[in-house]
């Protein structure tokens, strides 16, 4: 989906939408953490099973100017399903890819395009900024939730989007 009002130039899925691929898919943990924190596809590789505490998760955000860690909150019900897949396994990574090495960012997008094909993996990560402007959160807020360095980069985000329009003309009735 589009914005149609103020034509947002990035594609985004609402977000009942991304629940209801990722419940389709056959790893929907992977796809929910991906998407609960807009990672880059290949931040989920990174994450190694000492980053996760029973209170969060350090994320290792990839940024140009160098790789630097995160700590995000671990909510439920996230937290149950991943502690309790971290105790089905002994692999190093959160979630374990080819080699012995995380999930590669390329797994992810095959993953992804399982259940929405024609649809970058980016996705998920461009739906969530567009849940924190449609929930009325600020930018900063989705500024640092996606571990951008530039405030510029969340900008487009908050373009209006149709739904969000309604809404306000809604509320002015």
């Amino acid at each position: 989906m589009n914005s149609t009002f103020g034509e947002s130039p990035f594609k985004w899925l609402p977000d009942a939408e991304v629940k209801r691929l990722i419940a389709k898919s056959r790893f929907p943990l992977l796809l929910e953490t991906v998407y609960f924190y807009g990672l880059r596809r290949s931040e989920v590789g990174l994450i190694k099973r000492e980053d996760v505490t029973a209170d969060g998760i350090w994320i290792h955000a990839l940024k140009r100017r160098g790789d630097f860690k995160q700590f995000m909150p671990l909510l439920p019900p996230l937290k149950g399903k991943i502690l309790k897949h971290l105790m089905g396994h002994c692999h190093s990574y959160l979630f374990p890819g080819y080699k012995g090495n995380g999930i590669s960012g390329e797994a992810v997008a095959f993953i992804w395009r399982q259940v929405a094909p024609g649809v970058g993996a980016h996705c998920l990560r461009r739906s969530r900024a567009m849940w924190f402007s449609e929930n009325g959160r600020s930018r900063e807020d989705c500024q640092w939730w996606l571990r951008q360095a530039d405030i510029n980069s969340t900008e487009p985000y908050y373009t209006i989007s149709a739904t969000r329009a309604k809404s306000i003309a809604i509320a002015m009735a």
